[in-house]
């Protein structure tokens, strides 16, 4: 009699999931090892397959063969980022996740150094559980007046995959707008007076105001 699966995955590239399964003309009361060799080529969702007995054209299940295809599916939710145009000395930050739809938690690392000096990212490294996200902050912070600040194929390093994650940055940096209020003050030696300034933000996103004194 002949020991073999019984049934294989549809997919074609599944195929050579097992093999050394042929067994042929197993003598009465003897033994005879049986391995099984698993090598999936894709991620693949936990399986239960039978090991059938085909002894003169009658088939018995002889057991299972269960298992699972286990991999690292990690991904940005965008690749490339732009940012509006900053005022010299002003900052703005965005939110960047990092998604894992994997099945095995792993550790990841940012090349900050590719980053500086214009761009920051917080956290640099960690570790992503299986079906989690990790949200970064990603902040742009330029130094100088520029029409265009970019920085292409930003590397970040995930454990156990075979190429880092590569992120493109773009951002433009424009001078201070001349000032449209003059505010006077006068007061007396050694006292202190104080004026009010209002703010109009109609914009969506939220300022955070950080007063800087020309002389």
């Amino acid at each position: 009699m002949s020991c073999h699966l019984s049934q294989l995955f549809s997919n074609s590239s599944s195929r050579t999931l097992f093999s050394n399964l042929q067994i042929s003309f197993i003598s009465n009361h003897t033994t005879f090892p049986v391995e099984l060799a698993f090598t999936p080529k894709t991620r693949l969702a936990p399986f239960s397959l039978p090991i059938e007995v085909d002894s003169y054209g009658n088939k018995y299940a002889l057991f299972y063969v269960n298992g699972s295809g286990q991999s690292i599916e990690v991904k940005l939710l965008s690749d490339c980022e732009i940012f509006a145009a900053v005022v010299l000395g002003s900052f703005v930050s965005r939110r960047l996740t990092l998604k894992n739809t994997g099945d095995i938690a792993t550790k990841f690392h940012w090349d900050t150094e590719k980053l500086a000096p214009y761009f920051s990212i917080s956290p640099a490294d960690g570790t992503l559980m299986p079906t989690v996200d990790a949200v970064f902050k990603l902040t742009f912070e330029p130094h100088a007046v520029l029409q265009e600040i970019k920085v292409e194929n930003v590397a970040c390093t995930v454990q156990g995959a075979e190429q880092p994650i590569m992120l493109s940055l773009l951002g433009q940096c424009i001078a201070r707008p001349a000032a449209t209020e003059q505010i006077n003050f006068k007061t007396a030696v050694r006292t202190t007076t104080s004026k009010t300034i209002t703010l109009s933000n109609k914009t969506t996103s939220t300022w955070i105001p950080q007063p800087q004194m020309d002389h």
